[in-house]
């Protein structure tokens, strides 16, 4: 099926345009865009387990910890589903339609809420991140902060009723926060496919995660999980901008920029969930 012309459903999944074919069972694996290697890897391997366990992985296809379960998931034979923030014709990021096209030739699908001519705006993203959460039997965050798109994942989620997991990080590292708090209020510990089994209600497969022997290297080696998590282009032209002049809007940032809007909006979106921008009262940004 074509990528650009997607196939407006309404059902098994009403309201949505669909590129490619929807599977029955799914769990979602959303974490950080700008991870760590310990983020990649841990997403990695809860998409491998939960392809052993028969399910297919869905996430927001952005780069970080959801390319990480989409490839993962792909890699072990099993099928995945990216929930796009606008329309077929302006996939985000533009940079992955290379895995978007891998994704739906392998069985699995591209989808949106968008019409296919619908451009990426900031309520979009959280939009999608509303329907990852409806497609899935449960969520997983792998590593995230609690202002961050896969936090809301989580809520989104707990509000429809559906379980969340959360893997835990090193206390004190502000990628493990969003992990941490849900943890506190109630989210399955994710630390092995054991784990992953009871959050699912599934027969248990999958080997145990490695451990680390004192003295011994990280049982979570980055060399093995790919190209590192790369920064969105432009992310130094809006940051230069807003140091120059703290407080512009978005229209202005595009102008000054000379960026496309659906590049300056993936851009702070980016800049506040790693903590180096922050949006004030009346659409503004400025640097933190």
């Amino acid at each position: 099926m074509d990528l650009d012309r997607p196939v407006y459903s309404d059902n098994p999944q009403p309201g949505l345009w669909i590129s490619g074919t929807m599977p029955t069972r799914m769990i979602a694996i959303v974490g950080a865009r700008a991870s760590d290697a310990y983020g990649l890897a841990v997403a990695r391997r809860v998409a491998l387990d939960a392809v052993a366990l028969g399910y297919a992985v869905v996430s927001g296809g952005a780069e970080g910890c959801d390319r990480a379960a989409h490839e993962a998931a792909l890699d072990a034979g099993g099928s995945t589903v990216v929930v796009l923030p606008a329309g077929h014709h302006h996939l985000y990021p533009s940079v992955h339609r290379p895995l978007f096209e891998r994704v739906v030739r392998d069985g699995g699908a591209v989808v949106s809420a968008r019409p296919p001519d619908a451009r990426p705006a900031r309520a979009s993203f959280i939009a999608r991140n509303r329907v990852i959460a409806e497609l899935a039997q449960a969520v997983v965050v792998a590593r995230a902060r609690t202002r961050s798109g896969s936090f809301s994942t989580a809520a989104a989620a707990r509000r429809l009723g559906k379980r969340v997991g959360a893997v835990p990080g090193d206390v004190g590292q502000a990628l493990s926060e969003g992990c941490h708090c849900l943890l506190s209020e109630g989210a399955v510990s994710i630390v092995g496919p054991l784990m992953l089994a009871r959050l699912l209600d599934a027969p248990t497969a999958g080997s145990p995660w490695p451990t680390r022997a004192s003295g011994a290297p990280s049982p979570w080696p980055a060399a093995s999980l790919g190209p590192p998590t790369r920064a969105e282009p432009g992310d130094d032209a809006v940051l230069s901008v807003l140091r120059e002049e703290p407080g512009l809007d978005l229209d202005t940032i595009t102008m000054r920029t000379s960026l496309p809007l659906e590049v300056v909006l993936g851009v702070l979106t980016g800049l506040e969930v790693r903590g180096e921008a922050r949006r004030l009262p009346g659409g503004r940004y400025a640097p933190r």
